[in-house]
């Protein structure tokens, strides 16, 4: 099964706003988002830029924990470059992304 690290932004933009994983296409992941009822203020952006956004996909692996990895890179390069993120510390604690014990 092959897993994409995806990023979300603002068309034309270099700021990610948002670093998932996903093994479905992008377009369904983005619906799931807008579905769901644990990223609530991630949820409102993209309901707020309907049609300004896109998604992308940056890495592909057919190896889960690889592809885990890499996501969590790339969540952490955002970050220290000043992306306003909507991962982890930007959703309630518990509807936040866990490792798995």
């Amino acid at each position: 099964m092959k897993h994409t690290v995806y990023a979300v932004r603002l068309k034309g933009d270099v700021e990610m706003r948002y670093v998932g994983l996903t093994y479905r296409n992008l377009e369904f992941r983005l619906r799931q988002h807008i579905t769901s009822p644990c990223s609530v203020d991630f949820r409102a952006w993209l309901i707020a830029h309907r049609g300004e956004i896109e998604a992308f996909p940056i890495a592909q692996s057919d190896d889960r924990e690889i592809a885990k990895a890499t996501e969590r890179t790339v969540i952490a390069l955002c970050a220290r470059f000043g992306h306003r993120l909507f991962n982890r510390a930007h959703v309630p604690k518990e509807c936040a992304w866990k490792e798995a014990a």
